[in-house]
């Protein structure tokens, strides 16, 4: 069921370019569990640079005060990461909220092309950066950071271009 997988992805690219179809399936290998497919949300809008491109995956969407599709891990009013599409404005919303329990990390396209792609779980976007050859000019920092501190910093090195989406918190 839905209830069984865990974390959410998605891409925008707003520079007319097509999402290479093995970025999707890497974000969506990473999301499966016991051989769930993730929810897909794909569309695609005329934009002046070509079309704007968006896909997202995950557990599903829900109704809210927006008209797009909404994407949560965890509870939406407490410990959650989430995304919510506005087509309306060409917006995508990226959060988190808590005490950091749900991860949500993001790649910045820069020079390969006008966009980012997120997902719950650092790996994917680990590969697309290294297809892109978008290299990690501070991983020898990073670890350094990782053996001082005993975990990665939000904003940390190590997972550079990778970085993590900093939390909300709510009491």
């Amino acid at each position: 069921t839905l209830s069984e997988m865990s974390g959410i992805a998605g891409i925008l690219r707003r520079d007319g370019r097509d999402v290479p179809k093995n970025w999707v399936d890497y974000l969506e290998q990473s999301l499966m569990l016991d051989g769930e497919i993730p929810h897909r949300f794909e569309d695609s809008i005329p934009v002046q640079s070509g079309n704007l491109h968006i896909h997202l995956l995950g557990p599903g969407t829900g109704p809210g005060t927006v008209p797009g599709p909404i994407l949560v891990d965890g509870e939406f009013a407490g410990e959650c990461a989430f995304a919510i599409w506005k087509p309306e404005s060409l917006e995508l919303e990226l959060g988190r909220r808590g005490t950091g329990q749900k991860p949500l990390y993001w790649l910045d396209l820069a020079d390969a092309g006008d966009g980012f792609v997120f997902c719950s779980n650092p790996l994917p976007l680990q590969r697309i950066a290294k297809e892109l050859e978008l290299t990690n000019e501070h991983f020898a920092k990073g670890v350094q950071e990782y053996l001082q501190l005993g975990f990665t910093p939000e904003g940390g090195d190590l997972l550079m271009p990778v970085c993590s989406l900093p939390t909300e918190y709510i009491d």
